[in-house]
């Protein structure tokens, strides 16, 4: 039978890579590429106990359909960790979402015409490029440095580009880079959609993962004039199954958001948000930020240090101040994915992400992007002396 499916569907297409990073395939193998946090850190005790007492308290009616914008006791736990962050909200301005994944295909059904123009960082995460791609939109890649997005760049392209329909930006320890976006610039960001009467979406699932002692103000903060919407999830921070997450934003589009989700899948698991209430209840959240800050921060060391000793020169990383993530620039000549299917893979059995499919234009073959959170300190170690062992031969 030939099936005849919509035009949306010419836009999605599996990653040709993805096989290729089967671990089951190969068990043996140290995967740098997928976005994984650490399980160890998951509180699977204190969630089984929040999942009780959830039970416990609500019996039938933690099963039950919940409001389709979240449960208002849980919305309001999230006001209160937001505040203390410097952003002003009230219960009318969150949204529960069913991660950060939802919350841009909402916002893509929301905002994005087929053909319409939106700009953001290049390279980005292709997890928000695959509801953009689906409206068919065009893309103005803005240039990523050691500060973040190039905010002088951003301004030419917005004078010659006024149609531009918002600001799509990861100030914070950026997917795939690792760069965060600079004070002043974040203060030009907000002038320039001032001036160009226009919307930033801000996607911050990494915020709470800084290394340093404080981070810099969200753009959402600094917000006057309800021109941000703030993306979170609790994705990276708490763990990935609850598929929860969270968006701020005016009333007026927390408003128009929620009955788009109602047609699309009516609320998150009731369940799960009970569970997560009755966590922040007993848990000691901060405690546990504080672990997650730690840990990855002395993986990102490891991993950092077991690059100077491994690589040679011509090989560029990134050194990310929060996140999971970071960045290889190769020398020109060099296939990144070709590199990994044919001797990286093969040969010492390492996985990382080709970095060519993080580019919204011009795409740069010689990257690759790294994640430090999934893997061991031994793994760690191991896979960086293994690709550095291959590095050596072939650069």
């Amino acid at each position: 039978m030939k099936y005849h499916y919509s035009s949306m569907m010419d836009f999605i297409q599996p990653l040709p890579i993805a096989q290729l990073l089967n671990r089951e395939e190969d068990p043996g193998q140290i995967s740098f590429a997928n976005g994984f946090p650490d399980p160890a850190t998951f509180p699977v005790e204190e969630l089984r106990a929040a999942f009780d007492r959830a039970f416990s308290r609500y019996g039938a009616n933690a099963l039950q359909y919940a409001p389709p914008e979240g449960l208002p006791s849980l919305r309001e736990k999230i006001c209160g960790q937001l505040k203390e962050s410097g952003i002003r909200c009230e219960l009318e301005n969150v949204l529960l979402t069913q991660g950060g994944s939802q919350a841009l295909d909402l916002i893509a059904s929301m905002f994005l015409d087929r053909g319409d123009t939106i700009l953001c960082e290049n390279p980005t995460y292709t997890g928000a490029m695959g509801p953009f791609d689906m409206r068919d939109v065009n893309y103005i890649g803005i240039d990523v440095d050691q500060e973040g997005m190039d905010i002088d760049q951003a301004e030419r392209a917005l004078a010659e580009h006024p149609e531009v329909k918002f600001i799509y930006v990861i100030p914070d320890f950026q997917n795939p880079t690792g760069a965060t976006l600079s004070l002043s610039r974040r203060r030009r960001l907000l002038e320039l959609a001032e001036i160009y009467d226009m919307l930033i979406v801000e996607d911050s699932p990494y915020r709470e993962l800084c290394f340093g002692e404080e981070n810099l103000p969200s753009l959402k903060s600094m917000d006057r004039n309800g021109r941000v919407i703030l993306l979170g999830t609790y994705s990276k921070i708490l763990c990935p199954g609850l598929r929860l997450g969270w968006v701020v934003a005016s009333k007026e589009i927390v408003s128009r958001m929620t009955a788009l989700r109602i047609a699309s899948d009516m609320q998150c698991s009731s369940i799960n948000m009970y569970a997560l209430d009755e966590y922040f209840e007993e848990a000691d959240f901060a405690a546990h930020i504080r672990g997650l800050r730690r840990l990855y921060s002395e993986k990102k060391q490891c991993i950092t240090d077991a690059m100077r000793r491994c690589f040679l020169e011509n090989v560029r990383y990134t050194d990310p101040q929060g996140g999971i993530f970071l960045w290889l620039t190769l020398p020109p000549q060099v296939d990144a994915a070709r590199l990994l299917r044919e001797l990286v893979l093969p040969r010492e059995h390492v996985a990382y992400l080709p970095g060519e499919g993080f580019y919204c234009r011009t795409p740069q073959k010689n990257t690759c992007r790294l994640n430090f959170s999934g893997c061991t300190v031994d793994q760690l170690e191991t896979g960086i002396e293994r690709l550095g062992r291959v590095f050596r031969q072939v650069l």
